[in-house]
């Protein structure tokens, strides 16, 4: 048989064709027509003079002639194919349609050998075919039938079992698809909390994938419109290839996004993008599209297929689909609390303009506290979430000063002992303030406790030491630095070298010591950069000493 006509036949009617060899009952396979059905359809035992016999004009005639029979039985019976020799067919079904048979030659043992193989050739047979027809297995008539039961149950059973083991085969490779999707879905959702770094979340998802499929890269794509694609908006991921050939791939990337827009496309075949890009791709690349709403936003793109089967299978598309719409919700998610953050912002910075507005002379200092505290933050080496933590802090640290008197807050002159417990009274109303807002938890300890002293005498639980919490240490630096750099209603800003000296001397008293060696080495040209602009906003504070002084 070729191997076309191999691959059709099952597996069930080769064990069927091998036991018969077993037993020395050759076989021929044919079609419906009566027609040999490949290069191997005749099965002569190794005996040649046999196969040339079976597959002679006058055979082939007599074959066409038992393939007309059978067609019109609805069970094909035995029949005499010539004296002493009787033709069993076994029906070739697939899908439980007959697709042809597998004719099954009984050598009677009533009848010469010498007449069976004047039968099979018209006469005259070499007696080398004789010797042949003598080794076969001989049966009597009554056994015929008996005989064609047995092999139309082994057909049966084989086929059975063969059916199933296509089932069995069926379901591991569902069960090894939906194992590798829950597998990617799985890890892909641990990545998903991380709403503030989307970019870090789409290089994640595409190295998942390239670890799960058999790909050579995989890239993820984005359209420029920043309304929709927000911070991923004109990005270019590609995990799996480097140097030279990472050009190669955004040109297709490019192409394919370009594409996908306002298409329903989930791959591209090779020969196009040759064409089109004037390439030399051998594989075709998958696509899966990643959407805001109803709307595209862009694609992930998988190329260069490996293994022995370059074709991209339905499983390959599953799995890109489903990190593409796992993509487009984070996404999504990460737009939404892009917003609530925004929201959350423009409320603090409402609250320190709230501030701002009862003494004037504090014109922009929660913003600059909170600059200061993060710049000194990252220089002892806190990671990207605490800093963001203590900008918050910063900018809500004096929010009490809502509930002061504003003429206490804007007293000329020096406070009375009276005034001044007013003034202590406020890091205890800003946590009150900011107490029933749950994102504000964290940082209440930085605003109750910005004015306690490493030593112990500060406000407003004489804390002392590492039992000060960090937030508030690097806060108490920050607020120290900016309050001694600015003009207030009882004394004029101080020069640079000044407050610095200060800082110096307020180590391992006012300040935490290892934390104020490190702010005095800070650079402050953006700090001097936004009091300028503070004092830009409201022209009557004066601050002459702030900047380069």
């Amino acid at each position: 048989m070729s191997q076309e006509s191999a691959q059709s036949v099952s597996t069930s009617i080769e064990q069927t064709r091998w036991r018969c060899r077993s037993l020395q009952m050759p076989t021929i396979l044919i079609g419906l027509e009566g027609e040999l059905r490949g290069d191997n359809a005749i099965d002569a035992l190794d005996c040649t003079e046999l196969g040339t016999a079976l597959a002679s004009a006058m055979c082939s005639a007599r074959l066409r002639e038992l393939a007309l029979a059978w067609k019109s039985q609805d069970v094909p019976e035995p029949m005499s194919w010539c004296d002493g020799l009787v033709a069993l067919p076994v029906v070739v079904a697939e899908r439980r349609r007959r697709q042809g048979y597998l004719v099954v030659l009984l050598r009677m043992s009533d009848v010469e050998s010498t007449m069976i193989a004047d039968g099979l050739c018209g006469g005259g047979a070499p007696a080398t075919l004789v010797s042949t027809l003598d080794q076969l297995a001989s049966y009597r008539p009554t056994s015929v039938r008996a005989i064609g039961a047995l092999l139309h149950w082994l057909q049966d059973d084989a086929a059975e079992i063969e059916s199933k083991d296509e089932a069995l085969e069926s379901f591991s490779d569902k069960l090894t698809e939906s194992y590798e999707e829950i597998s990617l879905l799985y890890k892909l959702g641990h990545f998903m909390t991380e709403l503030a770094a989307p970019e870090r979340f789409v290089e994640q998802t595409c190295e998942a994938l390239h670890a799960t499929l058999s790909f050579q890269w995989i890239s993820a794509a984005f359209l420029s419109d920043h309304q929709l694609a927000r911070h991923m908006a004109g990005a270019r991921v590609i995990h799996g290839i480097e140097g030279a050939a990472r050009s190669v791939v955004r040109d297709v990337v490019d192409y394919t996004l370009d594409q996908t827009i306002g298409q329903q496309l989930n791959t591209i075949p090779a020969e196009r993008l040759n064409t089109e890009l004037g390439l030399h791709l051998t594989t075709d690349i998958a696509i899966g599209r990643v959407q805001r709403g109803d709307q595209t936003i862009g694609i992930i793109v998988a190329g260069d297929k490996d293994g022995a089967d370059h074709d991209i299978s339905s499983a390959d598309l599953k799995l890109i689909d489903a990190a593409a719409g796992l993509m487009g919700i984070f996404l999504e998610n990460a737009c939404l609390y892009d917003d609530q953050q925004a929201m959350f912002l423009g409320m603090l910075e409402a609250l320190t303009a709230a501030i701002d507005a009862k003494d004037r002379y504090t014109c922009g200092h929660s913003e600059r506290v909170a600059h200061l505290a993060v710049q000194l933050a990252q220089a002892v080496g806190l990671d990207d979430e605490s800093c963001e933590r203590i900008r918050i802090t910063g900018l809500v640290h004096d929010i009490g000063k809502i509930g002061v008197p504003e003429s206490v807050l804007a007293k000329p002159g020096r406070l009375t002992d009276g005034e001044f417990e007013l003034i202590k009274r406020h890091p205890e109303i800003g946590v009150r303030i900011l107490r029933d807002i749950p994102q504000l938890s964290d940082v209440l300890p930085g605003v109750l406790h910005h004015h306690e002293r490493w030593d112990g005498s500060g406000y407003p639980y004489k804390l002392a030491g590492e039992n000060i919490p960090m937030f508030a240490r690097l806060l108490c630096l920050a607020d120290s630095f900016d309050a001694m750099s600015s003009t207030r209603t009882y004394r004029a800003a101080m020069p640079r070298a000044t407050v610095l000296d200060e800082i110096r001397k307020g180590a391992g008293t006012q300040f935490d010591p290892k934390f104020a060696e490190i702010f005095i080495n800070l650079d402050f040209s953006e700090f001097d950069r936004m009091v300028e602009s503070h004092l830009r906003r409201d022209p009557a504070v004066r601050q002459s000493g702030s900047a380069a002084a």
